[in-house]
This record gives structure tokens, C-alpha cells and sequence, in this order.
């Protein structure tokens, strides 16, 4: 199951999910099902790591620890998802 974190893991049907989180998708065999929209979760999630470290980088605000805040909040959100 863990190569499902790159095209999203499959479900059982797409009625059981919002249409916003399920799509059906190839896998890395090019098998069709309906998996977990996991792409665009990451999209989303990236956006307002990228603003928040642009207005960081902008304003000179913790030159040295952007990188690293960017990484732990990217992490946790990868853990709530």
C-alpha cells in the first residue's frame, strides 16, 4: 500500500466519498479505479506553505529557519491528510 502515496489509494467506490476527494485514476500499471485524489490534496496543501514562506522571505522574517518551517508544516499536513 505504499506505493499508493504517489496516484492515491484505491476505494471501494466513488458514492461512498465527496466527488472532491475521489477520482478515477491510473495507476502506475495503467490500471483504471477509484482512488483517493492525492495530487490535488498536495497542490492544495503546497499553496499556503509557499505564500507563508514567500511573505517570510519577503519581510526577511527568520532568514535562517524558513526552509526547516516550510518542512514541518508540509509534514504535518501530510499527516493530517
Amino acid at each position: 500500500m505504499d506505493a499508493a502515496c504517489a496516484y492515491g489509494a484505491e476505494v471501494g467506490t466513488l458514492a461512498n466519498y465527496p466527488s472532491w476527494l475521489v477520482t478515477e485514476s491510473a495507476d502506475i500499471y495503467g490500471t483504471v479505479a477509484p482512488r483517493l485524489n492525492v495530487p490535488q490534496a498536495g497542490i492544495l496543501l503546497a499553496i499556503p506553505v509557499l505564500l507563508l514562506v514567500a511573505l517570510l522571505t519577503w519581510r526577511g522574517w527568520l532568514s535562517g529557519l524558513r526552509l526547516w518551517i516550510a518542512i514541518i508544516l508540509y509534514g504535518l499536513g501530510g499527516m493530517i491528510s
